[in-house]
């Protein structure tokens, strides 16, 4: 006797094996055509359907929430930074926020280009972290506040390169 209480010899206790269960009489119909109904679409044929949709869209890639809470979260460090008792409640237009982001998204898909331009000329189609600080040092070459994480970074890959 099996598992599941049955007696049938074909089943053997095998509790998945149902196919066994049918009697040889029985007259089992496959439609062929089910497995063939779904044609397989090619993996680079999906993605760039993806891209052409992807830029057809012309809203906003990050979500709105997340962002105001990100923008108004770092108000309240900077104003608490500077110790104005005057700036403590900031509030925020709605209107100022969506330029905001509008403005942050241009500058990252900008950056991200630029990136992915420097990953193009080195025989690359993965970004890496590289990419992105070469893209930096060319665009703010001239700007003297970021003159120390410049500093940082070029010693800290230095240190990295020697003990390979």
């Amino acid at each position: 006797m099996s598992r599941r209480g049955t007696t049938d010899a074909s089943n053997k206790g095998h509790p998945g094996n149902y196919g066994q269960l049918l009697s040889l009489g029985s007259v089992v119909q496959c439609n062929v055509s089910d497995k063939h109904s779904k044609k397989r679409v090619k993996y680079h044929v999906k993605s760039l359907r993806e891209i052409r949709r992807a830029q057809k869209y012309v809203g906003l890639l990050i979500p709105r929430l997340p962002f105001m809470r990100v923008v108004k979260q770092s108000s309240a460090n900077l104003c608490s930074l500077m110790k104005a008792s005057s700036f403590i409640n900031v509030r925020w237009q709605t209107q100022a926020l969506l330029c905001l982001q509008e403005a942050a998204e241009d500058f990252a898909i900008d950056f991200m280009n630029d990136a992915y331009l420097c990953a193009a000329h080195a025989h690359r189609v993965t970004l890496m972290a590289k990419d992105y600080v070469i893209v930096s040092r060319i665009r703010y070459k001239f700007d003297k506040s970021l003159e120390v994480y410049f500093k940082y970074t070029s010693s800290s890959s230095t240190q990295n390169n020697s003990c390979h």
